[in-house]
This record gives C-alpha cells, structure tokens and sequence, in this order.
C-alpha cells in the first residue's frame, strides 16, 4: 500500500495550519464553463483557513470568457509560464478540473511534493487521447447515427485551416503534433495524479485498472447554488418531450426520432437542444431530421440562452430522452429528475446503471419507451421521491462541505508526509 491509500478521511486537522501560513493554498486550473461560478463560490464558503486560486491556461494574451461570469477571480497563464508560477507561489495542491484543461507534459513538470488532483467531467475519460481513449464505450453511436455519421465523414472532417490552427495551437502550448506522443503524454499526466474524483462513482472502477493509474478516490462534487424547486414539484407538467442535451452525435438522436416515428406524440411539443457539441453539418443534418419528422412541434434551441433561462425552459417538459451510452449530461439528468419530470436513458449506460441503483425513477428506452408511458407523465410519489435522493446528492450542503473538508486533510497529511 502506499502512502497515498494511507491517508485516512478525518475531519481537517485545523491544528496543522500554523505549517502553512494559516492558509492551505490550491491553484484550481479550470476551463470556461458554465459552472466553474459555483465551483469559486463553493470554495469560498471555506475561505477563513483556504485559499483558492483560478487559472486558465491559455496562449492568447487575455481571455474572452462567454460563461464564466466572475473574470475578476481568474487569471490567464501562457503554458510556457505555468510551472514557475506554480513554484514561485508556494501553492500546497494543483485541482485540475477536467484534465484536458493543462497541457498534459505541464502536469508531469509538477513537483511531487505538490499533490494532484484530477476531477474529470467525463469527455477526458471517454474522448481522450484522440483514437484511443482511456475509458472506451464498445457502442457510443446506434445504428441510425453510426450511419449518418459514416456517410458524412468527409464533411464533418475539420477544414484544412482548422488543422493548422490546432497544430499552432499544439506548438505554442508544448504538445506534441503526433497524436501518438499526445497519447503518450496523456497517460503520463494521468500517472502523475494523485486524487481522483468524477461525476460518477463506478468511472473509478471503469479506470483504476489501468497500469498506469495510481490516483486515489475522494469524494468531491460540484456543489450546484441553482434555484432548483426542491421543496415542492408542481404536476402534472405540460406536454414537452426534451430529446437530448446537446448537438453531439452521443445524443444519437436519429435513432431517438426512428423509435418515435411509430408513436403517437399528438399535443407535444418536441424541445431539442443544439446549441453546441458538434459541427454546423451534423447540426444541419439532426435540425432538418427533425424538422422533417416533427414539423411544427419541434422546438429548435440553437443559440446559447443563459443556464437560468434554460433550465426554465426544460422545467415545463413531462417527458425527457437522453440516449448516451457514456456518462453525459448530468447536470441535465439530476435537473429534471429533481423537477419531476419523467426520464428515458439508455439501460446499457453507466448513468442508468447508477441511478438504478441509488433507487431512482427511471426507465428504459429499450423496453420501456413506449406509448403508455409516453401517454403518462410521471406519478407525483415517484416523483417527490426522486427529488428527495437528487437533493442530497448533490445539494446537500453538509455533505458537500464535508467531502471539501476531508479534500483539505488529505492535502495536508500529504504535505506534512513529504516534509518528513
């Protein structure tokens, strides 16, 4: 056993803090996302003995952030620039928040007497490196989709410029141009990782297999500060089918609209979320499939709207299919799982594996997608009771500053095991 599955999860030795200044210090390096807000608000909630610093790491000389909306907590660092900002700072932790947001030989320069943390999202595990991700899915694309996208290959394939902004892009950041290096490096950062937490619990049974995986799981969620109803779910709800949570082929959204070519959806109204995820080709392709099956029942988001106003949007809907067969779209699921709406997911998936198993509400779009269910939207007991385990998962906030609290610990006990 090492050291690193030593460490016991205790309350955090405040005692300890005089060997750090009064202040553990933690460089989060995050990327611009939309929920990156809570994260820096979570962490202020423990402000009075850490302190959290924001980096994006970037080779523009200043940031144009769409959704981060507190840029005054964030700093830009060039690549080149990071490792001697690191040492020069005397930082006590490194939160990586999804690894594809650091160079991964940046990763390998960190000292090892600073611990690494790793949450991943998920696109880190399933999508990279390029070709040969860590986490592989034996059947990402159903048989509607895989063909679309096979006969739009050519198409969908980034243009000639696109390729040469990437390889400046690689260059300017110290990566490789050969996407096998790239892989190479990619499991060299992972190895460097010390902790390790994800959006769901089984991903670290989906990696820890690997030889070149050391990390140790920590408990840590995002905890979510939205103005989610969690006292009272009004029903029923209106007649809204949400397919989807983006434009990203993982949706598999022809197949979705081919099993429901042979139901009735007379009085629905269809919301299809394409904001993002895929390029204007393939998104062309799925709004004019769906324009084509659903006419005017179809309700196309294809501009980004703010997170509050389209979770308004989704809060009305009944009914929602999301057909990953990866972890996708969480944010989503917990969303209209604690709304009371009635959810479809794919019975292959991780995702419906776990809620299954957390006793949750949800059916099967194999076997259970069907016209009765379709015809009724989800029972208030069913619902009241979903609401009630999505509230402590991820709304908790004793817990979530527990699980933070011990994160703490875990990162002094390591300091404190290296100055030894």
């Amino acid at each position: 056993m090492n050291n690193r599955e030593s460490y016991s999860y205790q309350l955090f030795p405040f005692c300890i803090l005089h060997e750090f200044n009064n202040m553990l210090r933690i460089l989060n390096i995050v990327s611009d996302e939309k929920f990156i807000d809570d994260v820096i608000k979570f962490h202020d909630m423990t402000s009075n003995y850490t302190f959290h610093e924001y980096v994006i790491i970037d080779i523009r000389r200043s940031l144009n952030l769409r959704y981060i909306k507190t840029p005054n907590r964030i700093i830009s660092i060039h690549p080149r620039h990071f490792i001697s900002y690191l040492n020069q700072n005397d930082f006590n932790a490194v939160f990586i928040h999804n690894l594809s947001s650091i160079p991964s030989k940046l990763i390998t320069k960190i000292k090892s007497d600073i611990p690494v943390i790793w949450s991943s999202w998920g696109m880190d595990l399933y999508s990279l490196p390029e070709h040969d991700p860590i986490v592989k899915i034996q059947k990402l694309h159903h048989t509607k989709t895989a063909l679309a996208l096979n006969n739009n290959k050519e198409k969908l394939l980034p243009s000639i410029i696109n390729k040469i902004r990437c390889g400046i892009k690689y260059l300017l950041s110290g990566q490789s141009l050969f996407v096998g290096k790239r892989a190479i490096d990619y499991r060299n950062a992972i190895k460097r990782v010390d902790f390790f937490t994800s959006v769901l619990p089984t991903e670290y049974d989906l990696i820890k297999k690997e030889p070149y995986f050391r990390a140790t799981r920590i408990d840590y969620k995002y905890y979510n500060f939205q103005n989610f109803n969690t006292k009272k779910i009004i029903l029923p709800k209106e007649k809204k089918l949400l397919i989807g949570n983006s434009a990203a082929p993982t949706n598999n959204h022809l197949d979705v609209f081919e099993i429901l070519r042979n139901l009735d959806l007379s009085g629905f109204q269809v919301i299809l979320p394409l904001n993002y995820g895929a390029s204007k080709t393939w998104t062309s392709m799925i709004a004019s499939e769906a324009k084509s099956q659903f006419k005017t029942q179809v309700k196309i988001i294809n501009t980004f709207i703010p997170i509050n106003d389209y979770f308004g949007i989704i809060d009305k809907c009944s009914h929602a299919i999301l057909y990953h067969e990866r972890q996708q779209a969480l944010g989503n699921i917990y969303y209209l799982l604690e709304s009371g709406c009635k959810l479809f997911l794919s019975e292959n998936s991780i995702t419906y594996k776990y809620l299954k198993d957390l006793g949750i509400h949800v059916y099967s779009i194999q076997s259970e997608l069907t016209q009765e269910n379709l015809d009724l939207p989800l029972e208030s007991p069913k619902a009241n009771h979903n609401n009630k385990i999505i509230y402590n998962l991820i709304r908790n906030e004793e817990t979530a500053i527990e699980n933070l609290t011990k994160l703490y610990s875990l990162i002094a006990n390591f300091n404190s095991h290296q100055d030894k």
